[in-house]
This record gives structure tokens, C-alpha cells and sequence, in this order.
């Protein structure tokens, strides 16, 4: 039973179940036909505002890509070369996308998809389980300098993130979409997948405006037999939504001080582009992960907390390069701390702390 296996958390994102679908297909089967590996235990809790990814098989997964890495397997450079040309293939359907029709999509809908399958593992998906397993792998004691060529390689693509498929690309879908059935809030159709809308676009039986809806609230969903299975069971979401009220310290890893022992500031939460215009010079960045898009306003923060992040990840390449402080993996830090709280980041003992 799935209720029974020892789910992993693996990362946490504040995106849409078609996007969370592309990556769901990534991270399984397409990375499997690739890669000699695939997961094939993935699960998602959605709590209302984030989706929480879970999986069974990191240590396998880290196991796989890093035996690949130790060896210089030449996979590794068909992969770098692919993803070059998949970088090409993404500008393109981005501004492809600035100008498509409505028959366009009507039409293309589903290799439209397999293309983004496509961008999403080789740009995303592959560099980030081959850099996961390098740090993995730092962990365990290895020397950095053995992997520092790898690590510079396929880090370029850590520097750009997918969220302009997310908000142009699967917008103006949605958009289409709710045309094409004539209903008003086209947002809706971001909590179907990828094979729903698909079924939408090819007259198709998709699921009604009530079970969106219960999905909106809150679920749990997972890959059953072929099929997505969204559940709203009470018991088995409190396993995997958690709690965290009455925490006011968290714990992470300082991976830029900055020059500083300790900074103080307000929260200014982001996760999303379009978030940045709540920001103001020197509060201190709270957010799940930092991407490229934040960079203007990450040169004027006072600190950035991250819930997630190694060496490798967005917030620790940008930190370094701005000597920005910077504390990672708090794991609970855009659910503990609210625009507005005045915050301490200690970076001598890597915590975290509101202040009364």
C-alpha cells in the first residue's frame, strides 16, 4: 500500500499540478528511458498554497548518477549536449508562445507537451540528480576538487529556472483551455494534469468544476496503476501536511556569512517573480529556493533563508557571488516566518529566529 512505504521529502514548490504533471512524467519514465534510472515512487501534498514533493528512492537515485559521475561516463556529456539544444528548443516555444492562436494549441496540444517533458528533464530533472549526487557524495567525505569540473558543467542550467514554461506557456493553456469550454476562471484548470487537459483538448472526459474544487482546498495525490489518484483523506494527508504553529527558531546551514556574525531585518516571503513588488532594500529573503528572476532584488537584501539548498543550489551560486548572507535548508522557514516579522540570522550557529 502506498499509505505504508517511507516517504522522502524531496522538495517543496509553490507551483501548478500541470506543472507539478510534466515533472511528475520527468522524474519517471522519461528519466528512466534516459537514464538507466527512474522514480517510481513519487507522491504530492498539496496544502492550499504548496506542493510537496515525496519520493522513495533518493538514495538510489544518488547511488546511480554518482556512479556515472566517478566513472566519466560519457553519458554525462550526451546529456550536457542535449540540454544545450533543449535551452535553444525552450527560448523558442517562449516566444512562440508570445503570439500562438487559439487553433495552435487546439491542435498541438499534445506535442506541445512532450517537448516540455522534454525541456523539463534535460534542463532541470538530469542537472539536478547529477549535482544532488556530487553533494550527496561531499557528505559521505569526498573531495570537492574530484568533481569540480561536473559540478561547473551542469551548474549553468541551476541559474535559470522553468517558471517563465510556467507563467506564459501554461497560462495562456489554461487560458485556451477555458475557452475552448467556455468558463470564467481559467486558474481552475491549473489543478488538472497534463493527460486531463489533454482529454479536455481532445473532447475528452476530464474532471468536473466539483472535484477541482475539492482539489483547491487541500489533497494528496499519486501515480496508482498508470493513473493519478487525488485523495482528501484526513488521516493520510496529516501525514504529510504538517502543523507548524508555535515554532519560532530553525536551524539551517550557513553556506555565506557575508563577512557578518549576525544580521536583523524583516521577512519580505518570495517565491514567485511576480511577489518582488512587496520587497523593500534590506528585509531579509525568505523563500523555498531562490531563482534567477530574483537576482535584482537579492542584491539589495540584508540575508537570504532558504527552506531548501546545498552548495550547489541557486541561493548558495548567488550568495557566494554577492557575498550576501545566506542560511539554507531551514526546511520550515516560508511556513514559520510572515512578511513583516522581524527576524535575527545568526551565521555563527546557523539559526533562525523571530524576535518579540
Amino acid at each position: 500500500m502506498i499509505q505504508n512505504k517511507t516517504w522522502k521529502k524531496y522538495i517543496e514548490r509553490s507551483n501548478s499540478f500541470t506543472y507539478v504533471s510534466i515533472y511528475h512524467h520527468a522524474y519517471g519514465p522519461l528519466l528512466k528511458s534516459t537514464t538507466g534510472f527512474g522514480f517510481t515512487d513519487q507522491l504530492y501534498a498539496f496544502n492550499g498554497n504548496t506542493v510537496t514533493y515525496y519520493k522513495t528512492e533518493l538514495e538510489e537515485a544518488y547511488a546511480h548518477f554518482f556512479d556515472l559521475i566517478k566513472n566519466k561516463d560519457t553519458l554525462l556529456d550526451l546529456w550536457y549536449t542535449k540540454a544545450l539544444e533543449y535551452e535553444k528548443v525552450e527560448d523558442y516555444i517562449i516566444n512562440e508562445f508570445k503570439d500562438i492562436s487559439f487553433e495552435d494549441i487546439c491542435i498541438r496540444f499534445d506535442s506541445i507537451m512532450d517537448q516540455l517533458h522534454e525541456i523539463f528533464m534535460y534542463l532541470t530533472v538530469i542537472p539536478f540528480r547529477i549535482l544532488d549526487s556530487v553533494e550527496y557524495s561531499l557528505r559521505e567525505g569526498q573531495d570537492i576538487q574530484d568533481y569540480q569540473g561536473t559540478i561547473e558543467k551542469f551548474q549553468r542550467f541551476r541559474k535559470k529556472s522553468r517558471n517563465p514554461l510556467h507563467e506564459l506557456v501554461l497560462d495562456k493553456i489554461w487560458r485556451i483551455a477555458a475557452k475552448k469550454i467556455d468558463y470564467q476562471n481559467y486558474m481552475d484548470l491549473s489543478f488538472l494534469t497534463v493527460e486531463e487537459l489533454s482529454a479536455l483538448f481532445n473532447c475528452k472526459i476530464f474532471p468536473n468544476m466539483k472535484e477541482i474544487q475539492k482539489r483547491k482546498q487541500s489533497c494528496i495525490f499519486y501515480e496508482d496503476s498508470g493513473s493519478m489518484i487525488f485523495t482528501n483523506n484526513a488521516s493520510f494527508q496529516k501525514k504529510f501536511i504538517k502543523n507548524n504553529s508555535g515554532i519560532d527558531k530553525l536551524n539551517g546551514n550557513v553556506v555565506c556569512k557575508g563577512g557578518l556574525q549576525y544580521t536583523r531585518g524583516k521577512v519580505c516571503v518570495i517565491n514567485r517573480p511576480h511577489e518582488m513588488s512587496k520587497f523593500n532594500p534590506g528585509d531579509i529573503i525568505v523563500s523555498i529556493n531562490s531563482t534567477p528572476e530574483l537576482l535584482p532584488i537579492l542584491k539589495q537584501c540584508s540575508a537570504i533563508v532558504t527552506d531548501e539548498g546545498g552548495l550547489t543550489c541557486h541561493a548558495s551560486i548567488v550568495s557566494r557571488e554577492l557575498n550576501k548572507p545566506c542560511i539554507t535548508a531551514t526546511e520550515q522557514g516560508t511556513k514559520v516566518f510572515r512578511d513583516g516579522d522581524l527576524i535575527e540570522v545568526d551565521l555563527e550557529k546557523g539559526v533562525v529566529r523571530k524576535m518579540y
